[in-house]
């Protein structure tokens, strides 16, 4: 019967313990406010995880990003600390975690028929609003941004295509020139502004998105920079000479007939006129060609037109055209056979116009036989050529956008997107947003709205999507299910147990004493000797046994957390468990003492009043 009784009463108490701490919803807010987790969580555990992630690589990040995020904002770890404090103080945040307990130990226990958590992050969203504007609105932040996108944009341009005016550009010096055109200090007010109106869409104040920032207003300050980033360039002036070229090539026969029979093509004119121009000629009318398409460049105009006169290059262009002809007479001759004993190189003796030899005197080069002929190739040029020459030509938008390598290319494309961004400005509407989540996650908008909204909502069904593997199987309600089926610690087997303890007392007093006070005897007896053994085992056994465990988990764990902020985790964890452990067991001891002392005094009181009965 005693070691029926001893099991029995260890298995009620340690029932009645576990209602009274695990399924009790005031145990845990206790424990976590005597250690001062929310203090810890929004102190020393941020600072760490904030100057842990500040010393990460840029790729921990994002494979895209240039540089550390944390780095870039330039606040420094206890402004960013500040920052979250702010946004989510420790108020608030204990009264969200108590909440979650409340609601999850009430379901376990069976006080609540169904879990429904809400964690009000709807509160937060002013505060987190007004803490991000001085943070995306910082240079830091800007600087990152730029350099993610615009210098991305900029590298891909120069890398896949070719400036206007195949101008040789440095990459950084395209980047400097974005940023003085869309300054930090100019866009910071949009930034606020955007921060405001994604805050007032996605907590549902408003069913629509519209952010705008007015790129148009620094238009003509990109313009100013487009013409100082040419003004030092390397420009290629081959364009223009070969619009040149082309305007004569439009203006002349197929097959061009000279003097001596010397017969060009208007590909061989046109060439030769193109690259007789002379060069500082060309950088000349191509820097003016730049200042004509900068407006179009930024989007101000949709078309362009540079007028460029061809006068102060003319000459040079015939010249060269002249160089060529000369160049195919000489040819001629230098192809003539010699001419045979006897044999004069012109049937009459002297050449007639337009004659050529037809033979070559031995030791007589082809410079000597032009010099015997009367030839006026430059009279002939001006007659064949010249006329057709043209006084102007007109440079324009499609001459620019053919040159930086059609309408498919990379560099005609980033020039179009900016076109816009300065002509239209940026415009960011739910639609935009809605677009580039549905790669994600279809209704990832809508489920983020919802939180900022109402607040986050925790039901089974959220938990189990929130917590099921990838292979289908169930989440953290099966496991929630289980406990809450396991009547341990619930009032209704408490009180099952003390009637059981109860009537076993009585058995063993009934079968042990003959009278009222051996009966009070051996009932104490026994009380007080199991809760003896379950005391002894309390304090040596279980006590130690568990803070041991529970040291050794919290050591393997910060082992292998792999991660300073990790490990200060696993350590305040293990802090936490020990001193609910704590609880537990010293509860339990104070139970069993509770009960030995009582029952001990019951079993002397049963000897003192038999002692006491004799006397009298």
């Amino acid at each position: 019967m005693w070691a029926a009784f001893l099991v029995t009463l260890a298995f009620t108490l340690f029932s009645a313990r576990v209602g009274a701490t695990l399924y009790d919803a005031d145990f845990y807010k206790r424990h976590l406010a005597e250690q001062d987790v929310y203090g810890f969580a929004l102190g020393e555990f941020t600072t760490t995880a904030i100057d842990e992630l500040r010393g990460k690589p840029p790729d921990f990040f994002s494979e895209t990003l240039p540089e550390n995020p944390i780095q870039a904002m330039g606040l420094s770890t206890a402004d960013l600390v500040r920052s979250v404090n702010n946004v989510f103080p420790q108020e608030w945040t204990q009264a969200q975690v108590e909440g979650a307990i409340d609601g999850v130990i009430g379901y376990v226990s069976g006080d609540r028929d169904d879990l429904d958590v809400l964690i009000a992050f709807h509160e937060r969203v002013p505060a987190a609003s007004t803490e991000l504007k001085p943070i995306l609105s910082s240079d830091g932040v800007h600087g990152l941004v730029l350099e993610l996108y615009a210098a991305r944009e900029v590298d891909e341009a120069i890398e896949q295509g070719a400036a206007p005016l195949g101008a040789e550009l440095e990459r950084d010096d395209v980047v400097a020139a974005i940023d003085r055109s869309v300054p930090a200090e100019w866009l910071s007010p949009h930034v606020e502004a955007a921060i405001d109106e994604v805050a007032a869409y996605m907590s549902s104040q408003q069913d629509t998105l519209e952010i705008h920032v007015p790129l148009y207003e620094r238009a003509d300050t990109a313009i100013e920079e487009v013409n100082a980033l040419y003004a030092g360039a390397d420009l290629d002036d081959a364009q223009l000479a070969e619009l040149v070229g082309f305007e004569i090539a439009l203006r002349l026969p197929a097959v061009i007939t000279m003097p001596f029979g010397v017969v060009l093509t208007r590909a061989e004119v046109a060439a030769a006129a193109a690259g007789g121009l002379p060069g500082p000629w060309l950088e000349r009318q191509a820097r003016l060609v730049i200042a004509s398409a900068a407006p179009y460049v930024v989007g101000r105009v949709d078309s362009f037109s540079a007028h460029i006169p061809t006068v102060e290059g003319r000459a040079a262009a015939l010249a060269a055209v002249e160089s060529l002809v000369w160049a195919r007479l000489e040819s001629r001759l230098a192809a003539l056979p010699a001419c045979a004993a006897g044999e004069t190189p012109f049937r009459a003796g002297a050449p007639a116009p337009n004659e050529l030899p037809q033979c070559s005197p031995p030791g007589t080069a082809s410079v000597s036989l032009l010099d015997m002929l009367d030839v006026e190739v430059a009279g002939d040029v001006e007659r064949v050529v010249g006329v057709h020459f043209p006084g102007a030509v007109e440079y324009t938008q499609a001459d620019l956008r053919r040159g930086m390598g059609g309408e498919d290319s990379r560099s005609v494309l980033s020039m179009d997107r900016l076109r816009i961004l300065f002509s239209d400005g940026w415009t960011y509407t739910d639609s935009d947003l809605l677009e580039d989540w549905s790669g994600e996650e279809g209704d990832g908008v809508d489920n983020l709205r919802s939180i900022l909204t109402d607040g986050w909502r925790i039901t089974l069904a959220e938990l189990d999507e929130l917590t099921a593997s990838e292979d289908g199987e169930a989440g953290a309600s099966v496991v929630l299910e289980q406990i809450r089926s396991v009547p341990v610690g619930s009032a209704a087997l408490t009180l099952v147990m003390a009637l059981t303890l109860s009537a076993m007392l009585a058995a063993a007093g009934l079968l042990g004493g003959q009278g009222w006070r051996g009966r009070l005897a051996w009932a104490s007896a026994t009380l007080a000797s199991a809760s003896f053994v379950l005391l002894l085992a309390s304090v040596v056994t279980i006590g130690p046994v568990l803070q041991s465990v529970l040291g050794e988990l919290g050591a393997d764990a910060a082992a292998s957390a792999g991660s300073v902020t990790a490990e200060l985790a696993a350590d305040k964890s293990v802090d936490v468990a020990q001193s609910m452990a704590r609880d537990f067991s010293g509860g339990l001891t104070l139970s069993c003492l509770w009960l030995f002392l009582a029952s001990a005094l019951a079993f002397g009181l049963s000897f003192w009043r038999a002692g006491a009965m004799r006397r009298s």
